[in-house]
């Protein structure tokens, strides 16, 4: 029973992982194309 536990633990443990991963990765794209946005209004701006 214990093990069953600790299995379900270090899976809960690896998926929130992945997630916060995926969410970091999402953000710096989020970022990355707010980022390129900006540099095409500023080079219509000019």
């Amino acid at each position: 029973m214990q093990y069953l536990i600790q299995y379900r633990q270090s899976q809960l443990l690896k998926i929130s992982t992945i997630v916060v991963l995926a969410v970091l990765m999402l953000n710096r794209s989020v970022s990355f194309a707010l980022f390129l946005l900006v540099g095409l209004v500023l080079q219509m701006a000019i």
